[in-house]
């Protein structure tokens, strides 16, 4: 059996995303402030939850390849686990945010809820064109919307590891 197209990448995309749940748990361990500020535990849990999301559709494409699927649909069954996933993954990292916080993500931080949004959405965008019209870059756009989910996490640590309970903190 040939190799699957991109398997390279996806593997190292696993790697990367293993690297930001790492990351965030040694932040969380070794700031001795985190426990006591909700929104930097819940971000540090939410980046966390976000690299095993990636670690996840990172490795999918591969085994339904292994299992002998032909590419179009690996790439259309990954495609739609991972958008439905998504949906529902944002929909709840979301709302945690608003409880810890008292309040929507866009009025707490609304450069990273705004940017969070705009990649859930192209990302969306990808996945589902994956999945209703599949064809030669599939591929290429499920790879768009893996890349968006580690910048999601990215931009989710970034907030976490500066955030401030208050201007003195």
């Amino acid at each position: 059996m040939p190799d699957l197209p991109h398997q390279d990448f996806l593997f190292t995309t696993a790697e990367v995303a293993a690297a930001f749940v790492g990351f965030s748990l040694v932040v969380s361990v070794f700031r001795p402030d985190s426990r006591t500020d909700a929104v930097r535990m819940g971000s540090l849990r939410d980046v966390a939850e976000i690299g095993l999301s990636a670690i996840a559709t990172s490795f999918a494409p591969y085994v339904l390849y292994l299992f002998g699927f032909s590419q179009e649909t690996v790439w259309r069954l990954a495609s739609l686990v991972f958008a439905i996933g998504g949906l529902a993954a944002f929909s709840l990292g979301f709302r945690r945010f608003s409880r810890a916080g008292g309040g929507p993500p866009w009025r707490t931080a609304p450069a990273l809820a705004i940017s969070s949004g705009a990649v859930a959405i192209v990302g969306s965008v990808m996945l589902w064109w994956n999945v209703l019209v599949p064809g030669p870059l599939s591929p290429a756009r499920y790879i768009v919307a893996l890349l968006g989910l580690l910048a999601m996490a990215g931009l989710i640590f970034i907030f976490a590891a500066f955030h401030r309970t208050a201007p003195g903190d």
